[in-house]
């Protein structure tokens, strides 16, 4: 498969704010609202970037390249070090009884 261009990561083509490179942003987004901040417990102004869940999750700054962007998603490009980022070392963190706190309605041990 041959990767997009600039270019074509930010064509539209949907009425909304959805295009490749804003996929992977509010990718960026929702992993750090659920791994720094929900399970985590980081502050929102410590997070490593927006995490929030609204529109501005899909902006893309004019500048930034689809490369860059990807970067944003998954900063550590192998697994032994994706073992340090911050979403694995929240899930590793996480008790059952945490997981209740945060997903009341569940019942998985």
């Amino acid at each position: 498969m041959r990767p997009l261009t600039d270019e074509q990561s930010r064509r539209r083509l949907v009425p909304s704010l959805t295009t490749p490179i804003a996929l992977i942003k509010h990718c960026a987004a929702a992993e750090r609202i659920w791994f720094q901040r929900t399970i985590g417990g980081v502050e929102e102004s410590q997070c490593d970037g927006y995490a929030w869940g609204d529109d501005q999750s899909w902006v893309v700054p004019p500048m930034q390249t689809l490369e860059e962007a990807i970067a944003e998603y998954e900063p550590l490009p192998n697994a032994h070090e994706r073992s340090r980022a911050p979403r694995s070392r929240a899930i590793c963190s996480f008790t059952t009884g945490a997981v209740r706190s945060v997903f009341p309605g569940s019942a998985r041990t």
